[in-house]
């Protein structure tokens, strides 16, 4: 009786143990799914991939600051430009000799002045480091001789006093200057940058000959024309506006010296508006 309990009860506890050891794999496996899909599926690397990694690359992307296209540099350092302008001489006085219109020569001293006239310039440059730039540059002017204001004390020309005489005809000026100039960037802003450069050359000018005339009309002398070539200085203030990584807008002012060995200096004020595309 007792044996017969014994194995009864010893078949209960092995039943139960074998339920135990069945069970356990299925609840250790529901257990890491459960840990799996709480923690590497949905919320895990899923979740790494949707919010971390991928919205990083989407806050660089787009929602970061990418850089705007004038800001992307152009693989060369090369740059061309070019501008359009107007040139304005300013007055000039001097001693000089007059000749009148019946062929008699007086000396006396004498203020002109000159018209506005057009300016062309086309130029290549080089950036070098720190906002510096380098640039050779080729260019035309044209402007006319407006007034005299001679003055003599010669008896065979009274009728110069110093009042202003106008043109009769004549008197063109064509300025070529060949000029090399050193620029800095002021480091403001990517778009829109002031500069400041300084540098000097050669010019060529052809003035041809001049008629005057007074108030009448009547032809009272003349002044023959002269070609000069001498060298130049130039300051130049202007700011870069930038379209994009490309081409940019430049507006600028620039004082032109032009020395002589004989007459007077002249001095060029040149307003333009140029062009400038980076290689």
């Amino acid at each position: 009786m007792h044996v017969r309990t014994d194995r009864q009860m010893l078949r209960k506890i092995l039943g139960l143990t074998t339920t135990v050891l069945m069970a356990a794999p299925l609840a250790l496996a529901g257990g890491s799914a459960q840990a799996q899909s709480y923690g590497n599926a949905p919320y895990g690397n899923a979740g790494n991939a949707d919010y971390g990694n991928g919205g990083a690359a989407g806050n660089g992307a787009d929602y970061g600051n990418p850089p705007p296209a004038y800001e992307v540099r152009p693989s060369s350092r090369f740059y061309f430009e070019g501008s359009l302008g107007i040139l304005s001489p300013t007055d000039v006085s001097h001693d000089t000799t007059f000749t009148s219109r019946a062929g008699l020569t007086t000396y006396g001293h004498d203020k002109t002045t000159y018209d506005i006239g057009p300016s062309l310039t086309v130029g290549l440059g080089y950036r070098l480091m720190g906002g510096l730039r380098l640039g050779a540059e080729l260019g035309y002017g044209h402007f006319s001789t407006s007034t005299l204001h001679p003055r003599t004390n010669t008896g065979t020309a009274t009728m110069l006093n110093g009042s202003g005489v106008s043109t009769l005809s004549g008197g063109d000026n064509n300025l070529v200057t060949m000029t090399v100039a050193a620029y800095y960037d002021l480091p403001i802003s990517q778009t829109v940058k002031p500069y400041l450069g300084i540098g000097g050359g050669w010019y060529h000018l052809d003035a041809g000959a001049l008629y005057f005339a007074d108030s009448s009309g009547a032809n009272l002398f003349s002044q023959s024309g002269v070609n000069s070539d001498n060298g130049m200085f130039l300051g130049e203030i202007g700011v870069s506006v930038a379209i994009d990584s490309r081409w940019s807008v430049v507006p600028s002012y620039r004082y032109e010296h032009l020395f002589t060995s004989s007459g007077p200096a002249m001095d060029l004020n040149l307003f333009k508006v140029g062009a400038r595309y980076n290689f």
